[in-house]
């Protein structure tokens, strides 16, 4: 394709690619790059390598030595006049340079891929084992997994800390560049590797075409390319999963990310991995969330359709859990996500549902961990009522706070060392924007008001307040 600026309108937008290392996104990089009139950039431009430094390190080496916003913002401003295509694994740098990448983005006509995995543990297993065995890069990475499948060589054992630890590390950093994507108001797609690289043709074409739509290829652009489509979708992928399975500790590497709140289930990983300890299935605090709502529901007969309204997306929803399986049940909220089988997802703003809910539509509505995140909340609350049946079921989980910290065992000092006794424990601020804590009074006085209000309890610590409610008939 022609160079733009040599007698060729450039007609696609010039677009950045956020995303974390061993997602899965090298081939989709260099097929978006190769079909775009823009220059590219090296992959992973702002990174240190052993070898060499990659195209644009210096930048970054600059920031770490002295932290001057003003150069950096101008280094930057100048790498995006020239319009350069950039892949990023914002993971591996920090927040603060994240940030004035960010800002200095959002003045510009870039747009913005956001490209996630769904099965993190895969991505993490794949992470871990390539700085252990050196397989980054396909050719010798088949041929390491050639020698393990065959018995030539052995699999280290994961160090489970680290994993855990980078986990962590990288559901914080999602939630960051996420939320500040959405602050700048810039134009964003978030895209799934298992959408492009797993499941039917038709299927996979389809959210590829979604991506080219949103970048601007044009039909004629996407037709000259079918045979580097076929070649960097449907003949590409990772193959780290062969050998995954002979890690002499996968099992206890997923148990531990399991009990962090990684959800393991959607990984290929977690199949026929006996996980020592968890043979009820998962025990982080989601799943006790989960089992605890499955319980309000039995004992205060809650009756269906179900409809949850959460912060974060399907994967994570309590009607995943088995005890509400077979029942007729919806997810809502303000982020996409791959909903479990049995349950309809829509991506909306919980404070006005007045165009997806009908009146009186739901017999229960499970309010979970959004509270807290919802500027408006009782907007939300007006919807809640509007959309369930007179008589049914509310139960509202959220973080708040109840007792001092001593009466709960846990001795709070200051810098002096003396003891601070009324101190209060509750759950730190996290994925902005983070508004509300509630004590029980609050919670049962003033979210629930005009409901008939069956049953306050604080449990988990940090406590979560837990609000189980009916509508006036």
């Amino acid at each position: 394709m022609p160079a733009a600026g040599k007698g060729c309108p450039a007609m696609s937008s010039p677009f950045f690619i956020w995303t974390m290392q061993r997602t899965g996104g090298t081939s989709l990089t260099e097929l978006l790059m190769e079909m775009s009139e823009h220059r590219s950039a090296e992959h992973e431009p702002f990174n240190w390598a052993k070898k060499q430094p990659r195209q644009f390190w210096p930048i970054t080496e600059a920031w770490n030595s002295s932290h001057n916003a003003e150069v950096l913002r101008a280094s930057l401003e100048g790498l995006f006049a020239q319009r350069y295509l950039i892949k990023h694994c914002y993971e591996l740098l920090s927040m603060s340079f994240n940030m004035h990448l960010l800002q200095v983005a959002a003045a510009t006509p870039y747009r913005h891929v956001v490209l996630r995995r769904r099965d993190e543990p895969s991505r993490l297993v794949s992470k871990f084992i390539a700085e252990s065995q050196g397989t980054w890069f396909k050719d010798y990475a088949r041929k390491v997994f050639t020698q393990v499948a065959e018995g030539d060589r052995k699999l280290a054992p994961l160090p489970i800390d680290r994993v855990v630890g980078h986990y962590r590390h990288s559901e914080d950093s999602t939630t960051f560049i996420n939320d500040t994507l959405a602050s700048l108001d810039v134009p964003r797609l978030e895209v799934w590797y298992e959408d492009l690289y797993t499941g039917g043709r038709e299927a996979r074409l389809a959210h590829l075409h979604r991506l080219f739509d949103f970048l601007g290829f044009t039909p004629e652009e996407v037709a000259e390319h079918r045979a580097l489509i076929d070649e960097k979708i449907f003949q590409s992928g990772q193959n780290t999963r062969s050998v995954a399975s002979l890690l002499p500790n996968l099992g206890e590497v997923l148990e531990a990310l399991q009990a962090a709140g990684c959800d393991i289930g959607q990984s290929p990983l977690a199949e026929g991995v006996s996980l020592p300890g968890h043979a009820s299935g998962p025990a982080g605090p989601r799943d006790r969330i989960a089992r605890e709502c499955a319980i309000f529901a039995q004992t205060y007969g809650a009756t269906g359709p179900y409809l949850e309204i959460g912060h974060e997306g399907p994967q994570h929803a309590v009607l995943n859990h088995a005890d509400f399986s077979g029942a007729d049940r919806h997810f809502v909220g303000p982020r996409d996500g791959r909903a479990r089988d049995g349950v309809t997802a829509r991506v909306a703003d919980p404070n006005d549902l007045s165009g997806v809910f009908a009146d009186g539509q739901f017999g229960t509505v499970l309010w979970v961990n959004g509270l807290a995140h919802d500027k408006r909340f009782w907007r939300t609350m007006d919807e809640i009522r509007r959309v369930l049946k007179p008589g049914g079921t509310l139960v509202v989980v959220s973080p708040g706070f109840s007792k001092s910290a001593g009466q709960t065992g846990i001795n709070i000092t200051g810098q002096k060392g003396n003891a601070i006794a009324d101190a209060t424990i509750t759950y730190r601020v996290h994925d902005a924007p983070d508004y509300w804590r509630l004590s029980p009074q609050g919670l049962r006085d003033a979210v629930l008001d005009g409901f008939t209000v069956r049953e306050v309890r604080v449990m988990m610590m940090p406590p979560r307040l837990f609000g189980i409610a009916t509508k006036p008939d």
